[in-house]
């Protein structure tokens, strides 16, 4: 058995505790209907497991273990169906600044990606702008918005870290069938 194999065998081992094999159901319906849809001490506890930072490189501050491993633990993890964002988290973990990286990987706040564009902005002229330092768009279906201290917004040239109590910013939450959580994003010269 290889050194790679013995640190999959791991990680899926770790996650025994936070996704017990059938997944905890009673925990999970206690989160439905709930903002903001999972639970806040176990998403510390995944970070400081480490599991956000999996395919991030160690000089990041990851521990530089590639995406089979990530794809093993999200196996685990959706097998023991655990509400927590790790993926998107960890999508927008991946292009953070190292400054914001740090707070974000120790659990210390949650960025999660807002990329998906309204319904009826499928053109360029729809299409979330950053001009003149002003931020103008809107960002559609962004799971578990309502846990978020942060999210990073894709725009026509680049991306944008976002706080959700800036002027011009205006989060809606919508409620899923499923007791969960989906925000909209909008930026009117934020």
């Amino acid at each position: 058995m290889s050194e790679h194999d013995d640190a999959l065998r791991m990680i899926r081992d770790s996650t025994a505790a936070i996704a017990p094999t059938g997944g905890d159901l009673r925990r999970i319906r206690n989160l439905r209907y709930l903002a903001p849809g999972f639970d806040p001490a176990i998403w510390q506890e995944m970070c400081e497991m480490g599991w956000l930072g999996l395919r991030l490189p160690e000089v990041a501050g990851g521990s530089g273990l590639g995406m089979r491993a990530f794809c093993a633990l999200n196996e685990q993890l959706g097998a023991g169906l655990v509400p927590e964002p790790l993926i998107p988290a960890a999508l927008a973990a991946a292009a953070l600044p190292q400054d914001a990286l740090d707070a974000v990987l120790a659990g210390k706040k949650l960025i999660l990606p807002a990329w998906q564009e309204a319904p009826n902005s499928l053109n360029a002229r729809g299409a979330t702008r950053f001009e003149n330092g002003k931020l103008n768009g809107t960002k559609v279906f962004i799971a578990m918005a309502a846990g978020a201290d942060g999210f990073l917004v894709s725009t026509t040239n680049g991306l944008a870290l976002v706080a959700p109590n800036t002027p011009g910013v205006n989060l809606h939450l919508d409620q899923t069938q499923d007791g969960g959580n989906f925000g909209t994003l909008r930026l009117d010269n934020a």
